[in-house]
């Protein structure tokens, strides 16, 4: 398929499109929970209305967790996973904040030991979980790693799975309710060609409707992931290579994405850049096309390397994202991107700095839409295993 994306020429221009700061702002960092020795809260909690946050840990020892921390500090495991409900949620959850229902996938597990979909409602004073689907590999995908995207106004899942499908490079698919029952449709199988391979990032919504975007991190012309784009048509669904990276100064493996409302989708690469450490991107639709401009690129140490999470807060326009690794202690960093007269501008907002402080944040933080405090985790560097965090801008 022709690719109907072109590069902005002003990547090789990054010190004037997009420029990068050590500074290190006054935010304040709060923990609040550190999870027992063996738990790896991979993926970013969730919030409710009640400022009570929600989340997914999954253990060296067992098959993981949902777990409540509730704003007076108490911290409830709402499920445990046995193994034929699922193992291993890794993404975190997604909310219908209507119902606060929570809907997530575990990467293995299940029927077919290929991961599931679940939710979690409340019911009375206690919690229902439910399997909504188990994967069975070659048939529909395996291994869910992405947090799920939920369609406000028909309540559809959209997700991906990394591997299996036809072609074992991974599918997309979608959940709609039917009363009581969810129906399962896989409405894309990636070929592991110039359309990628292995997509971990949630898809979000594109600039028209019935459209979607992702990313994948591995396949396209030069293997280093692409960027794609989902067309639906009456029942079904097509597929188009939107941006092809090529792993050098322009980033390689995108690992997380973020749509604005005006179209623009930001996203992060793990790797590449000026320095080989990494970027954050953007991809600006024009005419019928969408111009491709690196805005960040990091140069590793104290500013910080390989940056995995990125989110956007719609209300200042503000870009918040985590590096997995650099900083000041080399435990990785929470990072703000500000853009002001056509130039985008970096704080790094807190560096984690080992027990009991935290080690390596791999999700994007959370953003209560009212305050703008982040709430995120990192995998360690907790008193005993990984943490939750709040950071005050």
């Amino acid at each position: 398929m022709k690719s109907h994306w072109t590069i902005s020429a002003s990547i090789s221009a990054l010190v004037i499109w997009g420029v990068t700061s050590s500074q290190e702002a006054a935010a304040k960092e709060k923990i609040l929970h550190s999870f027992s020795p063996g738990s790896y809260p991979y993926g970013r909690p969730e919030e409710d209305s009640a400022g009570n946050l929600y989340g997914t840990a999954y253990f060296t020892k067992g098959m993981g967790i949902i777990y409540q921390r509730k704003a007076d500090r108490t911290f409830t495991k709402l499920h445990v996973f046995g193994g034929s409900d699922g193992a291993n949620p890794l993404a975190g959850l997604t909310e219908d904040h209507l119902n606060t229902i929570f809907y997530g996938v575990t990467r293995y597990g299940g029927a077919h030991n290929a991961g599931t979909v679940f939710s979690l409602a409340p019911s009375g004073a206690d919690w229902s979980y439910t399997v909504l689907h188990d994967f069975d590999d070659s048939m529909d995908g395996s291994l869910p790693d992405a947090l799920l995207m939920r369609d406000e106004t028909t309540g559809n899942l959209y997700g991906t799975a990394k591997s299996g499908g036809a072609f074992a490079c991974g599918t997309v698919f979608v959940l709609s309710q039917s009363g009581q029952s969810w129906n399962f449709q896989k409405i894309y199988d990636f070929q592991g060609g110039a359309d990628g391979c292995g997509s971990v990032t949630q898809l979000q919504p594109g600039p028209k409707a019935g459209t979607l975007v992702g990313a994948t991190t591995s396949g396209g012309s030069h293997n280093a992931g692409t960027i794609f784009e989902l067309t639906e048509s009456g029942d079904t669904w097509s597929e188009a290579p939107i941006y092809n990276f090529k792993g050098g100064s322009d980033g390689g493996e995108p690992f997380d994405l973020t749509a604005a409302h005006d179209g623009k989708v930001y996203g992060v690469t793990v790797v590449g850049g000026i320095s080989g450490f990494g970027t954050v991107f953007q991809l600006t639709p024009k005419r019928g096309k969408w111009n491709y401009s690196v805005i960040c690129s990091f140069q590793g140490g104290s500013d910080g390397s390989n940056p995995e999470g990125i989110g956007l807060d719609s209300n200042s326009g503000s870009l918040y994202g985590t590096t997995l690794n650099g900083g000041s202690s080399g435990d990785g960093t929470v990072f703000e991107l500000v853009h002001r007269s056509g130039v985008w501008s970096k704080t790094i907002l807190h560096n984690f700095a080992g027990r009991p402080d935290g080690v390596g944040p791999v999700s994007r933080p959370f953003i209560d839409p009212v305050t703008g405090i982040l709430y995120g985790t990192t995998l360690g560097g907790g008193r005993n295993g990984g943490i939750v965090y709040q950071i005050t801008p």
